[in-house]
């Protein structure tokens, strides 16, 4: 069986022609990033200007499907568009090149029409190897000199066991709803771990070395204990290899929702201006430690005890999908920008307490400590304002602004030394402001 997957309105004789929308010609209407086919089913498959509508990550788990479900040692094709020619002939064309050129780009504003994100060339092949393609080849063609395109060849090797099983592995991520392609931001961070997940099934599969799978719950139980159990579930299921370690510390750190808990610490750790990558690490390493005592039954009970009491501490404030660097920014800018709105509107204390959320999980934002400097010193907090002025300093001399450093120093020292302005009652929204 040949497969043409996303077909829209071309149909290929002697292939299966399936899509998601259209059905004026498809044989079946299925998702891409849910292929309605058997594992190692398909002679061939055939992707043409298909990943460019599903965005990064949905793009990411159409390729998986396509990897499950094709037979070892066949092809996958795909045809999508030259982004780097593309850009060329944007750049060096005249205004009816790049009025021509855009829509190849950018796709039409109708439904599965869009173009949500166009692969450099360079980045594809990556992502077909991470999956586990092998033999990739290109080609370029231009059937329209405004629609070059791309075309990649590759195939799935006749050794692929740890590369089809996290395909599948895949697959049960959204039949479970654990992964939601719309919500993008989250499911990049997942994207990562997943990526560590492979390099690590991988060296199982070759090695079949336990410290494997201790890995594997570890790193994975800090970031997402439940798709780390998910995972350890699945190899149980689709391998005769032996799995050892205890799997029920997972299910322990589900139930604290250890993410969270580590969350309430990054919160309650004092210090660190500046220097939130150095804050990550240290409460990453601290999960770390804390699951591999847990794994090595170092006083099992009051570990367990003690992280329960943690559990106990942690607020809804401190809920998150994940925990990484990107995810912790994102929660804390979410309390910044409402603080910010409460600045707006007048509601000092409310904004108050929405800026100290903020900067409780985040400490690389001048512009937070900025506002909840003006804050303190509008609320009579004089001398904790002061300090919070002194970390804005530190940070614009940490992270440099290039030519505007000197005009955001000075505005800085002004407003410390005199702030009776009405100016200094309103919220700073981008430093920009400050050196016009």
């Amino acid at each position: 069986m040949k497969v043409n997957v996303g077909c829209g309105t071309t149909y290929k004789e002697g292939h299966l022609n399936v899509d998601a929308f259209d059905d004026t010609v498809a044989d079946k209407l299925m998702s891409a990033t849910n292929l309605k086919l058997d594992d190692n089913s398909a002679d061939e498959i055939y992707a043409s200007q298909l990943i460019e509508h599903l965005g990064i990550t949905g793009s990411i788990y159409a390729l998986s499907e396509c990897f499950r479900v094709l037979k070892p040692q066949e092809k996958l094709i795909i045809e999508t568009p030259d982004l780097q020619k593309s850009c060329e002939i944007y750049a060096n064309g005249d205004r009816e090149d790049r009025k021509q050129i855009l829509p190849w780009i950018y796709g039409v504003d109708i439904p599965g029409m869009v173009h949500r994100f166009c692969y450099p060339e360079d980045l594809l092949e990556e992502t077909l190897q991470k999956i586990g393609f092998t033999n990739i080849c290109k080609e370029y063609m231009c059937y329209d000199p405004y629609e070059p395109i791309v075309k990649v060849v590759c195939e799935k090797p006749a050794e692929n066991a740890p590369y089809h099983c996290m395909a599948t592995f895949r697959k049960h991520l959204l039949q479970t709803n654990m992964v939601d392609l719309d919500n993008q931001l989250t499911a990049l961070e997942q994207e990562r771990l997943l990526e560590l997940f492979i390099e690590i099934v991988v060296d199982f599969f070759q090695t079949d070395d336990p410290k494997s799978i201790e890995e594997l719950i570890t790193k994975g139980g800090v970031q997402h204990p439940a798709m780390t159990k998910l995972l350890i579930e699945h190899l149980q299921k689709v391998t005769d290899k032996k799995i050892v370690g205890d799997h029920h510390v997972l299910t322990f750190l589900i139930d604290i929702d250890f993410p969270c808990c580590l969350m309430h610490s990054v919160s309650q750790t004092p210090g660190f201006v500046g220097k939130q990558q150095n804050l990550f690490s240290a409460i990453y390493k601290l999960g770390v430690k804390s699951i591999e005592n847990l794994l090595q039954h170092n006083d099992t009970q009051n570990r367990m005890s003690a992280l329960r009491e943690m559990s106990k501490q942690t607020t809804a404030d401190d809920n998150i999908p994940f925990f990484s660097p990107k995810i912790i920014m994102l929660h804390a800018r979410r309390f910044y920008s409402v603080g910010i709105k409460e600045f707006v509107l007048r509601n000092y204390e409310k904004s108050q307490t929405l800026l100290e959320q903020a900067l409780s999980y985040y400490r690389d934002d001048l512009l937070m400590y900025w506002n909840y400097a003006r804050i303190l010193r509008m609320r009579g907090e004089e001398e904790q304002a002061q300090g919070q002025y002194q970390h804005t300093f530190y940070l614009i001399d940490t992270f440099d602004h290039g030519t505007q450093n000197d005009a955001i120093k000075q505005a800085l020292t002004t407003e410390m030394q005199d702030g009776t302005s009405d100016i200094y009652k309103r919220p700073i929204t981008s430093v920009r402001n400050l050196t016009r």
